[in-house]
This record gives C-alpha cells, sequence and structure tokens, in this order.
C-alpha cells in the first residue's frame, strides 16, 4: 500500500494554509499604508488649519478694522478664511484648505470669540 497519495494530500493542505496567511498579511498591509496616508493628509489639513488661525488672530490684533478675508501660503498648501457670520461676540470663520499635494480641498467652520481679539 502506498501512502503518496496521503502525504500529497497534507502538503496541499499546509500550502494553502500558508497562502490564505500570506494573502491575508498582503491585504492588511495594503490596508494600513492606506490608513497612515489618511492620517497624514488629517494632520497636514489640522496643521493649516491651527498655523492660519494663529496667523489670522495675530493680524487682526494689529488692525482696528475687522478682516473680512484673508489668504495665507505655507509650506505645505494655501489657506484662505473669509468670515461667513458676525456678531458682537463671535465671528464664523470659514477657512478653505488647499494642501500642495492634493487636488481637492477642505472646508472647516470655526468659531471664535471676539474677546481673543482684545487682549
Amino acid at each position: 500500500m502506498e501512502s503518496s497519495g496521503f502525504i500529497l494530500l497534507h502538503v496541499l493542505f499546509i500550502i494553502a494554509i500558508l497562502f490564505l496567511i500570506v494573502t491575508g498579511s498582503i491585504f492588511s498591509y495594503r490596508n494600513e499604508v492606506y490608513i497612515t496616508a489618511t492620517q497624514v493628509e488629517h494632520i497636514q489639513v489640522e496643521s493649516l488649519f491651527q498655523m492660519a488661525r494663529l496667523k489670522y488672530v495675530e493680524e487682526q490684533m494689529e488692525y482696528k478694522e475687522i478682516l473680512q478675508a484673508v489668504s495665507y501660503n505655507f509650506p505645505n498648501g494655501h489657506v484662505e478664511i473669509t468670515i461667513s457670520h458676525f456678531t458682537e461676540a463671535y465671528r464664523k470663520l470659514q477657512f478653505n484648505i488647499q494642501p500642495f499635494n492634493q487636488d481637492y480641498a477642505f472646508s472647516i467652520n470655526h468659531l471664535i470669540h471676539n474677546d481673543i481679539f482684545h487682549q
């Protein structure tokens, strides 16, 4: 009685399991690369938002009249700020953020109290 067919079945089963493990690892790695790229993009957009907000506050503290629209160029993107709503207590600023390595822009609405400009 020959057992070569029995051994071949075990070898094919082990190869199939290894193939599934390698394929799953490749898909998991591709997903991690995509998630990392998305997180880096979000960090860039958040950094552009914070830099533009700080620069707007600094410039507004220098001027007496309200800055209705400003535009800033930073090393990793371009930001335009416009006032979409204004009251005596706060301003609603709209940030249009265009990172240099992206084909699309991000829009963020931000409320800022007017007290910050009188410190």
